[in-house]
Order: structure tokens, then C-alpha cells, then sequence
């Protein structure tokens, strides 16, 4: 009786381990890899008050890929810039031969003035840091920017305003001269209270010519707290 149990026993955690091994499927392998870059956006209009920031975008080799993180050698007056992206395998999905976009922002920090050498893998460029016109963060006072669109050659800015205590004053532009066009959505304080209102408010800018000399052109669009919304238009 004693070894009948015992067999019985035997046969349900058997049971049990193959069933646990059926119903949970294997984890993936995720390794960190190099990512290669095919393009780098220089914005300008940053000062030394800025944390400053540019932008790469290229392919992934299949949608088992995403981003990792870039890792940023800063030298005394140049910048070299590594990427990471994660690799995952042993899935049960299938990683089809099909290359994914990316685009992605590599904050840099606040840099002193002057010109700023910078490497990605084999693509070179130069930033240019100004001199800053106030102590704070950022020169203008910008709406919190959470999306931007494109309607034709018109940008759409769908901007939140914290309090009706502001509005927009202007919107400039700054090109690059390649591929880079800088928006700065610049408000005004129009009231001496400012109560806790928030509005959400879309706003439309037409694209400056200067700006679409190329096939693609990216629009960095300003936002409160020192941050950017990076929008990708395919000028066709």
C-alpha cells in the first residue's frame, strides 16, 4: 500500500513539473548590442543654461530590437556618443526580416560655450553652445508641447498651458542649414494671478521654406522645463 502511494505521488509531481514546464513558455535572451546610426540631427539654439541634446535615427535589423540607452564620452571640447539597443531571442514569436525606424533624443547634458565636436560611430557634426541671455534654464517662457503633427506643410502644435495666466506671444524658427529646424513656441504672461486651469491648446505654423531644402527635415520643438518634441516630415 506504502509503495503504491509512493509511485502515485511520484506520478503527480511528474505530472505537475511537466505540466509547469508546457504551461509557462521559455523567458526570452535579452542582450545589450551596438546599434549603428544612419542619421544625426545637430538642433541649434542652445545655450549653456540648456541641457542640450541631439537626435539619430536609423533602422533596426527586426522588430526582436529596441532601444537601450547611448552611452556619452564626454571629452574637455568634444563629445563621442555610443549606442545601445537591446536584442531579444528564444521567443515563441517570430522575429520577421523586416527593418524598424527609430528616432530617438540623447540628452547631453549642459555644455559651456563654443563649439562642440561630435561622433557618432562614422557620422561627424558640430554643435555650437551660446551664450546665455538670463541665469534660468531656458531663455522663454514655452508651453508644455505633448504633440506635434503635420497637416500638408503646416505643423500642429498641441500645446498645454498650466494656467490661463499665459499665451502664445510668438513662434520662432531656427534652421541649422541641413536638416534641422528648431521651434520655439515663446508665451507671454498676460495675467498677474495664475490660477491652476490648465487648457489644452492647438496651434498651427506653417513651415518656413528655408526649412525644407531637404528630403527630410526634423522639426525640435521646444517645450517647458528644459524639454523637446521631435517630429520627422518627410518633404514629398
Amino acid at each position: 500500500m506504502r509503495i503504491f502511494c509512493f509511485s502515485l505521488m511520484g506520478c503527480v509531481i511528474f505530472s505537475l513539473g511537466v505540466f509547469s514546464f508546457e504551461g509557462f513558455p521559455e523567458q526570452p535572451q535579452i542582450t545589450e548590442v551596438n546599434l549603428s546610426a544612419e542619421h544625426v540631427y545637430f538642433p541649434v539654439g542652445f545655450d549653456s543654461n540648456d541641457d542640450s541634446e541631439v537626435i539619430v535615427g536609423g533602422w533596426y535589423p527586426n522588430p526582436c530590437y529596441e532601444w537601450s540607452h547611448a552611452v556619452v564620452n564626454k571629452k574637455e571640447n568634444s563629445l563621442d556618443i555610443q549606442l545601445k539597443a537591446l536584442k531579444k531571442e528564444g521567443m515563441d514569436t517570430v522575429c520577421i526580416d523586416m527593418a524598424v525606424p527609430y528616432l530617438e533624443s540623447i540628452k547631453l547634458g549642459a555644455l559651456k560655450e563654443g563649439p562642440w565636436p561630435v561622433q557618432v560611430e562614422h557620422i561627424k557634426g558640430l554643435m555650437h553652445i551660446s551664450k546665455p541671455n538670463s541665469a534660468s534654464i531656458d531663455d522663454y517662457l514655452y508651453g508644455q508641447v505633448r504633440h506635434v503633427s503635420s497637416e500638408g506643410k503646416t505643423l500642429v502644435l498641441d500645446i498645454e498651458l498650466p494656467s490661463s495666466c499665459i499665451q502664445l506671444d510668438q513662434i520662432k524658427t531656427v534652421y541649422n542649414g541641413a536638416d534641422t529646424c528648431s521651434v520655439l513656441p515663446i508665451m507671454k504672461k498676460v495675467k498677474d494671478v495664475c490660477p491652476r486651469d490648465p487648457q489644452s491648446v492647438n496651434y498651427r505654423l506653417k513651415m518656413p521654406e528655408e526649412c525644407l531644402a531637404t528630403e527630410k527635415v526634423l522639426f525640435h520643438v521646444r517645450s517647458l522645463e528644459g524639454k523637446a518634441v521631435n517630429f520627422l516630415f518627410k518633404n514629398r
